[in-house]
C-alpha cells in the first residue's frame, strides 16, 4: 500500500481533489541528463517526490493522475507555480527565448506547470467512470 501526503485539496459537498505526495525512490540519474540536476537531488537541495491527484467522491477514490520523478525546491513550488505573480512565468503556453550564455540565442523553451495538468486530466478521468452511473442523490 502507497503512503501519500495531502499537501492541497479543493472539497464540494461530495467531491475532493487532492494532491497527494509520496517520496520518491528512483535513481534521479534515470530522470536527469544533466549531472547538477542528479547532484542536486542526491544532495538534498531539491524535493525529490512523486506526485498524484486524485478524485474522491464520498471519500472513494474514482479517478487520479500520477507523475513521478518530480524535483523542486518545495512541494509547494509544484502546486503553486503556475500563480507566479510573474505573467510570464505562470503562463503554461508561453514561449520564452532561453539564453545563458552557451544556448543558442534563437532557442524556444515552453514554461509548463504539471500540477494545473494533472487537475484536469483526473477531473475528465472521473467524469468518465461516473458517465454510466445513474444521478448522484444527495446524501
Amino acid at each position: 500500500m502507497r503512503n501519500f501526503e495531502t499537501v492541497w485539496e479543493f472539497n464540494t459537498a461530495r467531491f475532493r481533489i487532492a494532491l497527494e505526495i509520496e517520496p520518491e525512490y528512483m535513481d534521479p540519474a534515470d530522470s536527469f541528463q544533466f549531472e547538477e540536476d542528479i547532484d542536486a537531488v542526491r544532495n538534498g537541495e531539491v524535493e525529490w517526490f512523486c506526485a498524484c491527484v486524485s478524485v474522491y467522491l464520498d471519500d472513494k477514490r474514482i479517478a487520479w493522475d500520477y507523475l513521478g520523478g518530480c524535483a523542486y525546491k518545495t512541494i509547494r513550488e509544484f502546486y503553486e507555480s503556475h500563480r507566479d505573480t510573474n505573467p510570464l512565468n505562470r503562463n503554461c503556453t508561453i514561449m520564452r527565448r532561453a539564453w545563458n550564455g552557451a544556448n543558442d540565442p534563437d532557442a524556444k523553451i515552453s514554461i509548463c506547470h504539471y500540477f494545473p495538468s494533472m487537475v484536469r486530466s483526473a477531473i475528465a478521468e472521473a467524469r468518465k467512470e461516473l458517465c454510466d452511473v445513474p444521478r448522484l442523490r444527495c446524501a
